[in-house]
């Protein structure tokens, strides 16, 4: 999309991205497409960090206007959601609902998994031009996920998508063909701004979806589980995706939300679990945040260290052989780390 970067004389401190469409510039300073007679009236350019408050500021006004009034959930209780899977005979979407039923039932093609492959993936809600940075997200991860041997059953987690990232990813050919889709809209989320969604290989059986949407949050941020059953005796496995409260905000909200994660992980049916996603790993207490709720650094052996992170029940990541091996919180840039 962006076909050269230039600073026009005699305001260096603006820096012009320049489009496809020549005659508009977006000026980093107010975030604004403009014509170039029209940037020299722009106010100097800000700090990042300073330019990073003001989006997040007028980001969180938006989520407001947008937050639902009515919603089917109570705070802090489990609110069980369907999931849904490409039905090519009417190229569409269906909905299904979990069952515990299926639970030590072979789905075809499922005989072979001997791990999961954990991908998560914060893309930024704030940024513009979505569907032009989430299509080459997209392309990116099938390039990852197409390496991986059969044996390998890929889920992904993505956070901080808008319902246009959700139009886009349930449109995507790779998503249809070997894909279920936890979310097509913005039904579960508690915002119609943006949200949370898991993509899980069509080859896992799925016996249980649900959200535990937070009392403790400023930003209508939920813990997103997924239940899956592993094995001939189905064993319940279960993923968690969650966006943990951004900012260095008094009081903090994230020690207590990865609490109430911390007690869905260790419920007594649950033989294997994992949480992941964007944590904010911010400030001096999100260091001993996993040991705290008596988790384990899932991936840091694999892994550097960033915002992104995944934590695990100890003794329980055997199965998740390959979990976070690639986990980023990309702000959209293209890079996974």
């Amino acid at each position: 999309m962006v076909a050269a970067l230039r600073s026009l004389a005699p305001h260096p401190q603006h820096t012009l991205q320049l489009l496809l469409r020549p005659t508009l510039y977006r000026c980093v300073s107010c975030q604004l497409l403009k014509p170039t007679q029209q940037l020299f009236s722009c106010p100097p350019r800000q700090s990042p960090s300073a330019t990073m408050e003001a989006l997040f500021a007028q980001a969180m006004k938006e989520t407001g206007v947008l937050r639902k009034t009515s919603v089917p959930w109570n705070l802090d209780e489990p609110h069980h959601q369907s999931y849904h899977a490409f039905d090519t005979a009417t190229s569409s979407w269906i909905s299904k609902v979990p069952s515990t039923t299926d639970a030590g039932q072979n789905v075809e093609g499922s005989d072979g998994i001997t791990a999961i492959a954990l991908y998560t993936w914060n893309i930024d809600f704030m940024l513009p031009f979505a569907e032009a940075r989430m299509k080459p997200a997209l392309a990116y991860l099938d390039g990852l996920l197409s390496s991986l041997p059969t044996t390998t059953a890929p889920v992904v987690f993505l956070q901080e998508c808008t319902p246009s990232d959700l139009t886009t990813i349930a449109a995507t050919p790779w998503v249809r063909s070997h894909f279920h889709l936890t979310d097509i809209d913005h039904t579960n989320w508690a915002t119609k701004h943006y949200g949370t969604v898991v993509l899980i290989d069509a080859r896992l059986p799925i016996t249980a979806t649900f959200r535990v949407h937070y009392s403790k949050t400023r930003m209508d941020r939920d813990a997103h589980f997924v239940d899956l059953s592993i094995g001939d005796d189905g064993k319940k496995v279960r993923l968690c995706n969650s966006h943990l409260e951004s900012m260095a905000l008094d009081p903090p909200f994230r020690p207590p939300q990865m609490q109430l994660i911390a007690g869905y992980l260790y419920e007594e049916s649950v033989h294997a679990a994992l949480a992941a996603g964007d944590f904010n790993a911010i400030q001096p207490f999100d260091r001993t945040l996993h040991a705290d709720n008596n988790l384990k650094d899932a991936g840091a052996s694999k892994r550097r260290r960033s915002s992104g992170s995944g934590l695990a029940v100890p003794g329980w990541t055997r199965f998740i052989s390959a979990a976070m091996s690639s986990c980023a919180d990309s702000r959209g840039s293209g890079r996974m780390s």
